[in-house]
């Protein structure tokens, strides 16, 4: 004996199967956009990653730059003396060495009621 089935069951089966082809559809969609996020974080992770590597980088040169050690050297090389040094710059071979500059003593101050003395009557006292 054949089992015929009706047309309702037939109905049911067939919504039944496309709400499984709909649902494995979607769920396939959100696997790729998962996959492709995944790659991104990735990527980012990555990039973060190389950044905090490179700021540690700056960080270790601006503390080297910014040492006293670093100030000083840099100072002697652009032709800077520090408090208590005497700057001594060498002269290519072959020139001729400057004169001398003779040095004589700076004058002695003036007295200030000298000075206003001479501002308001023009002459020495």
């Amino acid at each position: 004996m054949e089992t015929r089935t009706s047309p309702l069951q037939t109905l049911i089966a067939l919504g039944l199967l496309f709400l499984a082809v709909i649902t494995l559809n979607s769920f396939t969609h959100y696997l790729s956009r998962l996959n492709a996020l995944t790659d991104q974080a990735r990527l980012l992770q990555v990039e973060a990653t190389r950044l905090a590597h490179t700021q540690v980088a700056w960080e270790a040169a601006i503390a080297t730059a910014t040492s006293e050690a670093a100030v000083a050297a840099w100072a002697h090389e652009n032709g800077m003396a520090a408090p208590g040094e005497e700057l001594v710059v060498p002269l290519p071979a072959g020139t001729p060495f400057p004169p001398a500059a003779a040095t004589s003593p700076p004058p002695s101050p003036q007295p200030v009621w000298q000075l206003w003395w001479e501002v308001f009557f023009g002459q020495r006292p």
